[in-house]
């Protein structure tokens, strides 16, 4: 991540234009093939390292690591899920056949061999388990050794009113990752989410091409009671639920009120298996700062994550490298633009960091 603090308003007035031909240099230099999709850990970590901190240091800033260095390190681990990976659905005796990377996504959660044998599924409504608002589907219900079925987002997103959870604007408690913890506090043994591209305000490709990538993960790694996660495509998520005799629109409807609890899926079974693999990783942050002139003891922050996904996977044309242009060397260009524009204009009350991690 790249910090350098910078303070917008004293500035902002005198400060240069920004330019959209070093943005776009910046761009085609991240995303080039030399800096091999800056995947943490890979060759490209260390080139896209170096480059950020001469741009930094070309442009006046100070380094704001540790010990007078541009860096802060990072400990990781690196998750990789081999490819006999293996996930299907039960019902009534049939099986819905599932294919991880095109109409389910599947992230195993515990280093070693995964072995899941007919886990009853249960639907758990939005999943949101949030006393302080009065919500909790789970209250009561027997979760262990289950896998639960949520939908995404907060039972406000399609209500069509507040119902508590801030309207259109998505909630912590309707974010994927709190479902999960949600669900395994419960003692569920894994979550399934429903995907709709509305909903998750991103199409079912984006997680499905990502899906045999490496994950990351801050250091140390701890066992988790949950062993899988994953996304689940809309159209086979429905069939799942009409040969359970239900309907999607009505157990939305459902799960709307504070009152729904999660219950069984009659008939459902998940079954799964597959490996994880775990790396220890170093990476680093990058931070460069601008001194503040009279509160120094006080930061703004920019950020911006300047690692991709390095060598993984290839494309349909056989090319390893996933050069994340948009996701993030854009981001990571304009904070360097930024950073620039602090450093030639007037001399900002806050100390600006910039900071692509």
């Amino acid at each position: 991540m790249i910090l350098a603090p910078l303070v917008i308003a004293a500035a902002a007035a005198a400060a240069p234009p920004i330019s959209a031909e070093r943005i776009r240099e910046d761009v085609r230099v991240l995303a080039s093939d030399e800096y091999e999709g800056r995947g943490p850990g890979e060759a490209g970590d260390r080139k896209t390292i170096e480059y950020l901190s001469k741009t930094f240091a070309a442009a006046g800033l100070e380094p704001g690591g540790i010990e007078g260095l541009w860096t802060q390190p990072v400990p990781l681990v690196r998750l990789d899920r081999r490819s006999d990976a293996k996930l299907s659905l039960a019902i009534g005796g049939q099986v819905i056949p599932l294919a991880p990377g095109e109409n389910v996504t599947l992230a195993l959660r515990n280093v070693g061999r995964t072995e899941v044998a007919t886990a009853p599924l249960v639907f758990g409504g939005y999943g949101v388990s949030d006393p302080a608002r009065g919500w909790d589907a789970y209250e009561g219900v027997d979760l262990q050794g289950k896998v639960v079925v949520v939908l995404a987002n907060d039972p406000d997103f399609e209500a069509g009113r507040d119902l508590g959870f801030e309207g259109r604007r998505m909630v912590l408690a309707g974010r994927i990752g709190s479902k999960f913890e949600a669900a395994a506090r419960a003692g569920a043994l894994g979550v399934l989410v429903i995907h709709e591209d509305a909903a998750a305000s991103y199409p079912f490709l984006q997680v499905a091409s990502g899906d045999a990538l490496p994950a990351f993960v801050l250091a140390p790694l701890n066992p988790s009671t949950l062993q899988l996660s994953g996304w689940l495509r809309l159209d086979v998520a429905g069939d799942l639920l009409t040969r359970a005799g239900l309907e999607l629109e009505s157990l939305k409807r459902q799960s709307r009120s504070p009152s729904f609890r999660a219950f069984a899926i009659k008939d459902a079974t998940l079954s799964a298996s597959g490996e994880l693999k775990a790396t220890d990783v170093v990476s680093h942050n990058v931070l460069a700062k601008i001194s503040g002139e009279s509160r120094s003891d006080e930061y703004v922050l920019y950020g911006a994550h300047w690692d991709a996904n390095g060598r993984n996977g290839p494309d349909a044309k056989g090319d390893w490298i996933r050069n994340g242009a948009v996701d993030n060397a854009t981001g990571t260009a304009e904070v360097l633009e930024i950073a620039r524009a602090f450093a030639r204009g007037p001399r900002p009350a806050r100390y600006p960091v910039a900071r692509p991690r």
